[in-house]
């Protein structure tokens, strides 16, 4: 049996640490965690679990009350059959290839940062159950195909260590072109095409990179009130400010503020249950995307908006985390007090929870705090 070690390294880094050197914890190497395996033991064991049907209703209701209201990817036809299912019966291919995707990404997206962690063991082993139906259910170039697709892309901005996130939104973008539904006004078929849409466009500006797909004539619709609808809108004026401030491409940046601030008044405009924790963090992104001037308040707003108790976290956020401590940083005057600031402090211990689940948020820590060394220096 393989030794297991121990490091001890500190939570935070550098002389701003929020955590004492006296209360350093030890923190297993990766190659230890790989000797215990006892992840994969879980797995294995949840694997052969039955799923009781109390927590079968709680991971559908999760999934509908949260994901399915920002990116209708399944109809709301489709999540009535599934909460319908007997457990007991043999399902279909397609059946239990969606209903693990939807438990597995429900458990990502439960409220309460401690309560979700505790469920990534169950949401490791249904998306491993899901992919043994993966051949079978995007085999054809069809609808059908492309949701399940569309799921694991959904999947992977939760859980990118297993699945490769740019890839999969790729194909299901192209899907989405060979399939032509950009011309579709089908709901049900335009609500898919607008999700891919959206995760294509959200990944894409995160990581700074092109995107394909676009619907043509609706950049500036503000009637549609739907929430995926205000989420592409918010996307859009985010896209075109990035093209005038990257290639100086013409672009009125009065008319992108009157859209946005007519965006902020429908999402204000929602009754507090259908409020979405992440789509007002959508919007924050994009006003600290469009007003530069002043980036340090802006960072602030959105620091706060993904400490929202209903906000769920992807990959992304601690990007545009570490984008906003670095505005913050970049517009203050004294280094020393940014670093005290209560926003400086909440958006390290962010990212730290973060590295539970992404291991690339430590070297965003190291990187801030070398910047805020850099910055204490005088010149």
């Amino acid at each position: 049996m393989a030794k297991t070690t121990f490091n001890v390294q500190p939570t935070f880094f550098g002389r701003s640490a929020l955590i004492p050197t006296s209360m350093e914890l030890p923190v297993l190497q990766p190659h230890d965690r790989e000797a215990t395996n006892a992840g994969g033991l879980l797995r294995e064991m949840l694997m052969l679990s039955p799923v009781t049907p109390q927590l079968h209703n709680f991971l559908v209701g999760t999934y509908s009350s949260t994901v399915h209201r920002l990116y209708p990817v399944l109809t709301d036809d489709d999540l009535s059959r599934l909460s319908e299912q007997a457990l007991g019966s043999a399902p279909t291919a397609s059946e239990a290839f969606t209903r693990n995707m939807v438990y597995s990404i429900a458990c990502y997206c439960i409220v309460g940062h401690d309560e979700a962690n505790l469920y990534r063991p169950l949401a490791e082993a249904c998306h491993q159950a899901a992919l043994r139906q993966t051949e079978h259910v995007t085999a054809k170039l069809d609808v059908a195909s492309l949701r399940s697709i569309t799921l694991l892309a959904l999947h992977s901005l939760f859980a990118p260590h297993l699945g490769n996130c740019t890839q999969l939104i790729g194909i299901a973008a192209r899907m989405c072109i060979d399939l032509c539904l950009s011309e579709s006004r089908e709901p049900s078929l335009h609500g898919l095409y607008i999700s891919v849409l959206c995760i294509e466009r959200q990944v894409a500006l995160a990581l700074d990179r092109p995107w394909v797909l676009s619907l043509k004539g609706q950049d500036d619709d503000t009637a549609n009130v739907e929430p995926i609808a205000l989420l592409y809108a918010l996307l859009s004026i985010q896209s075109r400010a990035k093209a005038h401030i990257s290639t100086d491409k013409p672009c009125d940046l009065q008319v992108l503020m009157q859209s946005l601030t007519k965006i902020a008044g429908l999402i204000s405009a929602y009754k507090q249950e259908q409020k979405i924790p992440n789509l007002m963090s959508a919007l924050r992104e994009t006003e600290f995307a469009l007003h530069p001037e002043t980036s340090s308040n802006r960072a602030l707003l959105l620091m706060l908006s993904y400490q929202h108790p209903g906000y769920w976290f992807t990959f992304l956020t601690p990007l545009w985390i570490f984008r906003g401590v670095c505005w913050m940083l970049k517009c203050s005057e004294d280094a020393r007090l940014a670093r005290s600031s209560e926003g400086y402090r909440s958006s390290i211990m962010m990212l730290d929870r973060a590295s539970q689940r992404w291991s690339f948020c430590r070297a965003l820590i190291r990187a801030l705090e070398a910047e805020a060394d850099k910055r204490d220096k005088p010149c």
